[in-house]
Order: C-alpha cells, then structure tokens, then sequence
C-alpha cells in the first residue's frame, strides 16, 4: 500500500503477513507503529516503546509518542513549544488531512481517526509541518529537528547537526571549532582555500604557476618540514597543522626569518632560538624548501581569494537580473504612521498591497535580521 503526499514523497506501509518461506508470523503493523517507525527513519530517531505507546526522540527536546486510543491516532509533542498562535498557521493542512489539532498537557497534538490510510496521511501532514517549521524558526528547528533550511539564488540547503532523511537535499554539517564540516559535497573546511582538498590523512592545493597552469602542492608535506625545522629551532610545533599554517602564515614567516638570521650567526633578541651547530647545513635546506612552499601557499591563497570575489560578483549579477525582471526584490514601498493599539502597535496596509500578498484572516508575523542590516518585520 503506497500513499504519495503533495511533494511526492511515498510512504510505504507494509500491513502484511511476512513470506511463508520464512515460517514466521507476523501480526499486521499498528498504524501507531508506522507512523513512529516513520518520524524515526524520517529523522534518523530512536524509537522505543511502552504499553502501547510509542516515543519517538528527533532531536535534542524533541520525543514525539504516537498512540492509539478509543479509535482515535494521538501524535503528542510532536512541535514541542510551539505556541497555539503558530500552530493555528497549519490549521486548514490538518483540517484538510481529516485531522484536529489539541493541546493535552499543553503538548501540542495531532489527533485523527484510524483508518488504514492514518498512517501516511499523518506523516505528509507532518513533513510539510516540519518543512514550513524548518525555514520559520532556524533555533528551534536545530534543536528539535536537528537542522535547519535555507534558501539561496533559489536552491533549498539543509544546516545540521546530524544527517537524516528529512535534511538530504544539499545537507552541509555545522563546522567545528576548526571549521572542518561535511556535506554532500564531501568533507571540506572554511580556513582552505578554494581549490584544496583532502585525501585519506592529507590536504593538497592547487597552484598557479607563471603560464597559467595549475599544480599540485603537498600542503601536508610542508608541514612536515615546517616541523622539522622548528624542531630544529627549538620551537614548540604542538600547534601547527595545514589550517593554521594557513591561518597564520604571517606569523610563520617572521618564525622562519628569525632562525635563518640564528643560523648565520645574528644574536635574536628575546627569542629562545638555539640550532645545534651540527645541523646548520640541513637547518640551511630546511628554511630555503620552507621558504619556496611559503610562496607557493600565498599564491594559492591569492587565487582562492580572486575565486570567491568572482563567485559573489556572479551571484550579484544574477540577483540584480531578478530584481529588474521583478522576480526580486521590492514590489512596492509607502511610509505609514505607527499607531497605539492597546498593548501594542498597529499599522495600515492598503488594498494594493494586501492583493500583492494575498491577505486572508491570518497572517504569520515574524522578525528577521540579516547580516549587515537592520531588523525587518516580515507577514506571510
């Protein structure tokens, strides 16, 4: 039995006997069960079970049970928070779904009769809740989803802090401290340039030379002989790995200057620099391999950054294409008085803009900050 929601997503609900050649028998599945087995495969959950009651753990705060009761499929917690105010945004989805949203013990619950269709009704009625939930409240959604949606030059991403179904359409992990994370393009780190990658234990960039051809450089093998030669130096090299070298390249370069002038004999200030006499000669090979990979790592940084300042005019181009044609942008601007209203604040839309938005009864009232600019009170 397959149910496809609006989006086109199938649930398959397998209310069968299992095959006679196993020779096990199986009562059919509780549309209860289906729907919880469900939540839990759609976000990669734990699920439990108790005297018939089924908790479904999403997220961090999120534990969803799902049960039958007098007739009736309860799905509680389902939006742990959510205020009555929200939810009334998804009223006429779950009265559409032959559904009624309650609140028992202030948990916000979908209650619906059984039926053997109960089941995939439910969850598409969820899916589009959570999806509409995953663009509205990013917080929240991350904490009891899991992740996050964004929508960028029209392409939908999915922040998150673990991978499930639900989030799969160009997924990308939340970095660590070091900004490493993974996504469906593969593990990658915000501090590498543009063109660099990992390979098993190692980190490869890719380098302009002078007649435009690009090669590959061994940032993990210069680190090597970085160590080497602060070893040498008697310098701590606990710290340096390929990220910080190319974070704080500046700050290598002065390291490396100052154990070149101690090599040839110059007295370093307040630096505890010693080379062993012994091994002035390889200290000597050591700083002029350094020293060449150095300028190497700068021109990769170079072109990286050249890269993403075209990357973002192009996007710039784009945006602006869309705002001229209409399909971006702002459709209509007015000054209006802010007028008192009771406890809070009231302000005139006119007919024209009403129309443009497709005002109904209710509006969802929500206030954004983009980066760079200030607060904007959004209506849907």
């Amino acid at each position: 039995m397959i149910f496809k929601n609006r989006d086109g997503d199938n649930y398959i609900l397998e209310n069968t006997f299992s095959s006679a050649r196993s020779g096990v028998f199986r009562l059919p599945a509780t549309q209860a069960r289906i729907i919880a087995e469900g939540l839990r495969d759609m976000f990669n959950g734990s699920l439990d079970e108790l005297n018939g009651v089924f908790y479904v753990s999403i997220g961090e705060v999120a534990r969803v049970s799902v049960y039958e009761e007098g007739g009736k499929i309860f799905v509680r917690n389902f939006l742990p928070g959510a205020s009555k105010e929200y939810l009334d945004r998804f009223r006429e989805d779950i009265l559409g779904a032959g559904a009624e949203l309650v609140f028992v013990n202030d948990e916000p619950t979908i209650s619906a009769p059984v039926s053997e269709a109960s089941a995939g009704i439910i969850l598409s009625l969820l899916r589009r809740i959570y999806d509409t939930f995953s663009y509205d409240k990013p917080k929240d959604s991350l904490k009891i989803l899991g992740g996050f949606r964004v929508i960028f030059m029209g392409a939908r991403y999915s922040a998150v802090a673990r991978r499930s179904e639900f989030f799969k359409e160009r997924f990308f992990m939340l970095p660590d401290e070091g900004g490493w994370f993974l996504s469906y393009m593969g593990q990658d780190c915000l501090r590498l340039p543009l063109l660099a990658w990992r390979h098993e234990d190692r980190i490869y960039l890719y380098v302009p030379e002078e007649d435009g051809n690009l090669r590959v450089f061994d940032l993990s093998d210069f680190v090597e002989k970085l160590r080497r030669l602060f070893d040498a130096a008697n310098i701590s090299t606990n710290t340096i790995d390929e990220v910080s070298v190319l974070s704080d390249i500046g700050k290598i370069e002065e390291s490396v200057r100052m154990i070149e002038d101690a090599v040839e004999g110059a007295v370093v200030p307040f630096a505890f620099i010693e080379v062993d006499p012994s091994r002035r000669d390889e200290v000597r090979a050591l700083i002029g391999e350094v020293k060449k990979g150095l300028e190497l790592i700068k021109r990769s940084l170079g072109l990286s950054r050249y890269m993403e300042e075209r990357v973002m005019l192009r996007i710039a181009v784009r945006i602006a294409k869309k705002v001229l044609g209409g399909e971006h942008g702002v459709l209509m601007m007015s000054t209006r008085k802010v007028s008192r209203l009771g406890a809070g604040y009231a302000v005139y839309i006119s007919k024209e803009e009403a129309k443009i938005v497709g005002l109904g009864e209710r509006v969802f009232v929500k206030v954004v900050a983009e980066e760079g600019e200030k607060p904007k009170i959004v209506i849907q």
